[in-house]
């Protein structure tokens, strides 16, 4: 069940009679993490019956299925197909977003230590991680939840070894190289250097998470002022808007603006899948035949 596509190396394994996991290189680099966020929303896209749920991670896909609906071998081979894809469609267009922070003080009151133990002035840490921005490479554990990356390793830092009840909600924090901010209150042991004023998750909206893996992030030092005032808006409903990319949210969906699909017409199947396709079910591989809703 490993294959090598054009670019990547990839393994289907099994879980249980209705998943497979679709693994990439086990590695946490943005290339990777591109290739699984993209073949997340062209399976998404296709909106197939028999597809239950789709988990996009760091470097891993799992996809669930109706077992009552479809044969896991169809499956298999209908991602294989998808993945033999993957590398005609176009490049992924990203947004950019810029989050302010307060660094410090009881919005970050980890920022101290980790200073000490990295042996660098609080105003180097904050210096060495808004230096630079940040891959969005998944959503988790809580909605909205921003698992980005990497941060310089001079920063780098465990989490603790005891976690916190509550985690204040806009908290920015680091773990290992990773750097989060946390959307709502939340239970955790992130190194807490900050808070951002803004919104980050509102069930309330049509689109409750504000950003999207495969997203750039970078941060902005701000004032106190200045996070009183931004708390203040957010609370009035104001959201923050990327500096760069294209968003069409409203017009066809956030998966639907990250993707810029190539035509599907006169795509040249790979030995094997062509033969698959052709003793598939017939709904199967519509999706992959039509350019509409793909594009």
């Amino acid at each position: 069940m490993e294959n090598r596509t054009k670019e990547q190396k990839c393994r289907l394994v099994p879980m249980g009679d209705s998943c497979w996991l679709i693994q990439f290189d086990q590695e946490i680099s943005p290339e990777i993490n591109v290739h699984v966020h993209a073949l997340a929303a062209a399976l998404a896209q296709a909106k197939h019956g028999w597809l239950r749920e789709i988990v996009p991670t760091y470097c891993a896909l799992a996809v669930y299925y109706d077992p009552m609906q479809i044969d896991a071998h169809d499956v298999e081979c209908y991602l294989w197909a998808e993945l033999a894809l993957l590398n005609e469609r176009g490049s992924t267009m990203s947004l950019t977003w810029e989050v302010p922070v307060l660094y410090g003080g009881e919005w970050g009151p980890d920022l101290a230590s980790l200073a000490l133990r990295s042996g660098l002035k609080t105003d180097e840490v904050i210096a060495l991680h808004a230096g630079r921005s940040y891959h969005l490479y998944m959503l988790g554990f809580v909605p909205g939840f921003c698992y980005l990356g990497k941060v310089p390793s001079k920063i780098a830092a465990p989490r603790h070894a005891k976690p916190r009840k509550a985690v204040p909600a806009g908290s920015v924090g680091i773990a290992g190289e990773q750097t989060g901010i946390y959307p709502i209150e939340a239970p955790g042991g992130w190194q807490i250097i900050g808070r951002t004023p803004v919104t980050l998750y509102d069930p309330r909206r049509e689109s409750p998470v504000l950003m999207r893996p495969g997203d750039r992030v970078r941060f902005r030092p701000i004032d106190l002022a200045t996070y009183h005032m931004l708390n203040q808006k957010s609370k009035s409903g104001w959201q923050l808007t990327p500096v760069e990319g294209t968003s069409n949210v409203d017009s066809t969906g956030h998966q639907g603006r990250l993707i810029n699909h190539r035509s599907r017409y006169g795509a040249s199947w790979a030995p094997g899948i062509r033969d698959a396709r052709r003793r598939s079910h017939g709904h199967l591989f519509l999706a992959s035949s039509q350019s509409a809703g793909r594009q």
